[in-house]
């Protein structure tokens, strides 16, 4: 049985047809609106449509390479230079695949397929993944990627889940030439292709929907894949069409999702479902943004797409942020079950932790919880601050304030957790 595709065709030109005009001008482009979670799968997805590709590049033989430079192996500019040398000097067309590798060389035999044959002189385009952490953490590359494609002559593609056009991105990124060059939204689905995707996920699930619930699920879910997804696989694992919108791992989605909207973002959401039309300018723009990422779906009643989102936001924009370990020794964040989002490693260092609300946890109390009793095998000081730091990124990323988790110099580290 032949696989069915995630999205229409059309659907798939339109955003190969923007980055390849980009890339047939020699400049760089910027997606927006793009998860983390989503942006290997996706563009792999785009880039394994060769055909389609063709017939926009002007250059098929374009060496196309896939970089995540916030993996272990980049740490500073020095080591993105080094990284970029060695696979720029490779003359094999790269391919995006979801391994812990950056990047793995498309087989000579695939390359015939595709029709595509090395070369010499090749233009090179860099997909950069998680380009969020540009103007979160790693502001000293910015310059870097500037100075490499006015010299190298190389072209990037940023995939962002911020909205760049915001403010106090823009200015920001203003000051060099890549970054806002062509900018284009990553948009969530049309009736048409989230039936398509639907269609995908009966078969990775191995489960019909009804029509009644393939409608009800496009018209909650709002064109998300990401809660589109989870819906069918609720429905795969209970077969009640009841739950699909109230379980507990759709409420962590929906939690994910309104908290990866910035402030700004947010206000205006708030002022759309209490109906308030007063918008400043910056909030009128970010409402230009919400209808090209089809988030709302008419200019005039500005609508959230989504019940479910819209719902969720009403009813937990006030909550107190309260972390707790229920009676199955499970993780609960303001009476949702999170437990999905932290590796084993993380929920043996965060029960420590909240077992210790209050109190100094020393930095070998917090080695023995994270590598056990023979923790001196594993642990380093950097290893102890990078565990840190990820369980910091995930509190952000549900909505809890990184320094909940406090650094006492020299002695370890505090909690202030609400109960």
């Amino acid at each position: 049985m032949k696989i069915p595709p995630p999205f229409s065709r059309k659907f798939l030109e339109e955003i190969l047809n923007n980055l390849a005009g980009s890339v047939n001008h020699g400049e760089c482009a910027s997606i927006i609106n793009l998860a983390k979670r989503d942006q290997l799968y996706r563009i792999n997805q785009i880039l394994k449509n060769p055909a389609v590709f063709r017939k926009y590049l002007k250059r098929p033989d374009t060496q196309i390479l896939a970089l995540d430079i916030f993996s272990d192996l980049i740490e500073d500019r020095f080591d993105l230079k080094r990284f970029i040398e060695v696979y720029h000097s490779q003359m094999n067309l790269l391919r995006i695949y979801p391994s812990k590798t950056a990047l793995i060389p498309l087989s000579g035999t695939n390359q015939r397929k595709m029709g595509i044959h090395t070369r010499s002189n090749k233009k090179s385009v860099i997909f950069v993944l998680d380009s969020d952490k540009l103007i979160e953490e790693r502001h000293n590359l910015m310059p870097y990627f500037d100075s490499l494609y006015h010299k190298d002559n190389l072209c990037f593609v940023f995939l962002f889940k911020k909205n760049i056009s915001l403010v106090r991105y823009a200015k920001t990124l203003s000051q060099f030439s890549v970054y806002l060059q062509n900018v284009f939204p990553f948009p969530y689905l049309e009736e048409k292709d989230s039936k398509i995707f639907l269609r995908q996920m009966e078969y990775r699930f191995d489960v019909k929907l009804s029509r009644d619930l393939t409608t009800k699920i496009i018209k909650n879910c709002g064109g998300m894949m990401w809660l589109m997804k989870q819906a069918v696989r609720e429905y795969a694992l209970t077969k009640k069409p009841e739950t699909i919108f109230s379980s507990q791992a759709m409420l962590v989605r929906l939690r994910t999702i309104w908290e990866e909207f910035d402030e700004e973002e947010k206000t205006v959401m708030k002022k759309i479902l209490k109906k308030d039309r007063q918008f400043t300018s910056e909030e009128q723009s970010i409402i230009d943004y919400f209808i090209k990422i089809r988030l709302i779906d008419e200019p005039i009643l500005l609508n959230l797409r989504s019940p479910i989102l819209a719902g969720y936001i009403t009813g937990e924009t006030v909550s107190k942020n309260s972390l707790r370990i229920n009676e199955k020794d499970q993780i609960i964040l303001d009476n949702v079950l999170v437990d999905s989002a932290f590796s084993r490693v993380e929920k043996r260092f965060l029960r420590c932790l909240l077992a210790n609300r209050g109190k100094i946890v020393s930095r070998e109390d917090c080695a023995k919880a994270l590598w056990g009793t023979n923790f001196e095998k594993s642990y380093t000081d950097w290893a102890l601050d990078q565990a840190v730091r990820r369980l910091r990124q995930k509190f952000i990323r549900l909505g809890l304030k990184a320094d909940f988790l406090k650094t006492v110099k020299n002695r370890g580290y505090t909690t202030t957790f609400p109960t």
